[in-house]
């Protein structure tokens, strides 16, 4: 299926389900006075993450683009700082320098690396900064308002970047090219 078409699907679907959500929480009123702004910028982050990571399934195996995703943590623990104004300790970075020659040792590395393997780390670096986005703007935030948020802009962003591609693809054979997006 076309990234743009599942991810409209996953926000279409789970919208219902999430406003239904907000308003057990405590009403529609919710999604305007819990930072929808900072939140609406998450949901751009986690959609990059999400598209990034969806657009290398098909060009990476499975295992490499999985591998490469969980260099998440790394991120996480380097960018705490800058957006945390978190230290972190010698076995924390221990830990994640640990985890990351596992990543090496799944994927290994050889010389004909190429661009696609960005994919799934631009995923990984996206998702590392919408998480701490979270912890810094989500205090006092009920979930549901946050996944409301996150939700209407996948289906939003999926629409309008399928709206701008389509043109682009409108005589895709199932060749080499990226008509996959579509």
């Amino acid at each position: 299926y076309p990234v743009t078409e599942a991810i409209a699907f996953r926000g279409a679907f789970a919208l219902p389900l999430f406003t239904w959500m907000v308003w057990q929480a405590g009403g529609l009123r919710l999604l305007w006075t819990a930072r929808p702004f900072a939140l609406i910028g998450r949901g751009v982050l986690m959609m990059c993450s999400y598209t990034l990571y969806y657009l290398a399934l098909p060009s990476l195996p499975l295992t490499t683009t999985v591998a490469l995703w969980f260099t998440a943590p790394l991120f996480m623990v380097a960018l705490s700082q800058v957006i945390l104004g978190e230290h972190q300790g010698r076995q924390r970075w221990l830990a994640v320098c640990l985890g990351f020659v596992g990543v090496l040792v799944i994927v290994r590395p050889s010389g004909d690396m190429t661009w696609v393997l960005m994919l799934p780390i631009g995923a990984a670096l996206f998702y590392a900064i919408g998480q701490l986005t979270v912890r810094r703007i989500g205090q006092g935030i009920a979930a549901p308002v946050i996944s409301w948020h996150q939700n209407t802009v996948y289906l939003v962003c999926s629409i309008v970047l399928a709206s701008i591609l389509a043109p682009l693809f409108q005589d895709y054979s199932g060749g080499g090219s990226l008509g996959f997006l579509l």
